[in-house]
């Protein structure tokens, strides 16, 4: 698994946490930290937060995910998009 994680990893940008919290307080604006985000999304959701958890936190493939939690593809994809939309929507409005 490990060597698949690190396969997927090639290629990707490599900003960190610590980078993207910089540029964002230069724009004026402060990053939530992971830890909250993910609380309050397993509060709503508490599936959406696990496949952020694995796939955002472990870089784990989506396909990985739907065999691990024996769910079809399709509905953790599904969950992957609703995810990153309520964390976009955290992140840039404060949260509702």
């Amino acid at each position: 698994i490990e060597r698949a994680r690190v396969r997927c990893l090639k290629g990707r940008s490599r900003n960190t946490w610590k980078t993207m919290e910089s540029q964002s307080e230069r724009a004026g604006r402060k990053l939530l930290p992971v830890e909250g985000l993910l609380k309050k999304l397993k509060q709503r959701h508490e599936l959406a937060a696990r496949v952020v958890g694995m796939h955002y936190l472990s870089a784990i493939p989506l396909a990985m995910i739907a065999d691990v939690l024996d769910l079809p593809p399709f509905r953790v994809e599904r969950l992957w998009e609703v995810a990153k939309a309520w964390i976009y929507r955290e992140t840039s409005q404060g949260g509702a």
